[in-house]
């Protein structure tokens, strides 16, 4: 049944409602942190909700803890040391050299060894 007072479009064409500020969600924006435990006893203490994971950042050694919970809410952790990426351009400048040997070494060889090949050729014809 027609109804003409019924208009099923009517939030978007109120007067009285702005489309634009209704879309907006007063939501809180995304908050990205690292959390920090005390040794190993501090990450089985840290409380988590069932089946989740994180990582946990020991504070005092350069340990992080990987902590998962199943569904029943029951948590394994695992401990990974982390060491830090040492960058040594000298030894980068090194080994670029070593490699630049090796390819000119490979290539010398087979310029010298290709005059021979044609030159045996040359003679067993």
């Amino acid at each position: 049944m027609y109804n003409p007072y019924f208009n099923a479009f009517s939030n978007y064409n109120s007067p009285y409602i702005n489309p634009v500020s209704a879309d907006r969600g007063f939501s809180q924006p995304y908050k990205q942190e690292i959390t920090e435990v005390y040794g190993l006893q501090g990450a089985q203490t840290y409380q988590m909700p069932p089946n989740s994971s994180c990582m946990l950042l020991d504070a005092s050694e350069p340990i992080t803890y990987i902590k998962k919970t199943d569904g029943a809410g029951s948590a394994s952790i695992i401990a990974y040391k982390l060491v830090p990426l040492q960058t040594d351009n000298n030894d980068l400048e090194k080994r670029i050299r070593k490699l630049e040997e090796i390819v000119n070494e490979s290539y010398t060889s087979k310029s010298s060894e290709q005059p021979r090949e044609s030159a045996q050729q040359n003679i067993t014809n």
